[in-house]
């Protein structure tokens, strides 16, 4: 008799995985963001429902979304299937998580940096690097508007996971 395993990648065991270990989803984070395996001393679970800003907006809900000590907020996507429009539905996550930071009276110095981490199971560029990130720059000088948003895409099936 055979047991069938469930994949890391299917999203109730990649949430139970590392909603249960946050020394795993530290070591996670550190690794696909090129930092230091102890960079992150602490974690603190948010609520990942995305609450409707009208009446009649879109909802929704995100895998993972965690607060590390030094006050950057951290969206983890774990996505299987293609989906059209998956970098459209990436900003937008982003955006209404970034935009929720703030409450009424808040000033906007206290919005926290926002990373978006999509780890997709599934190819979404057509070259063979598996790691992207994105974030605001100027198009013609490349410079960086500000570190308040990044939109970072690890393509599972490019990377080499012996040797990165």
């Amino acid at each position: 008799m055979s047991i069938e395993l469930f994949k890391p990648y299917v999203d109730f065991v990649f949430k139970g995985i590392f909603k249960k270990s946050e020394k795993s989803l530290a070591y996670l984070i550190c690794a696909i963001q090129g930092w230091p395996d102890d960079a992150i001393k602490s974690i603190t679970y948010m609520d990942s429902e995305l609450n409707r800003s009208q009446q009649d907006g879109k909802a929704g809900a995100v895998d993972l979304f965690v607060e590390i000590e030094d006050g950057k907020k951290i969206q983890i996507e774990i996505q299987v299937l293609s989906q059209e429009c998956y970098p459209e539905r990436a900003v937008y996550y982003a955006s209404r998580l970034h935009a929720n930071q703030l409450r009424k009276g808040e000033r906007y110095g206290e919005l926290q940096p926002l990373i978006c981490i999509h780890i997709l199971v599934f190819n979404l560029f057509k070259d063979t690097r598996a790691l992207r990130s994105f974030s605001l720059l100027d198009e013609k000088s490349h410079e960086k508007l500000c570190d308040h948003l990044k939109i970072v895409f690890l393509e599972i099936n490019k990377a080499d996971l012996d040797n990165n």
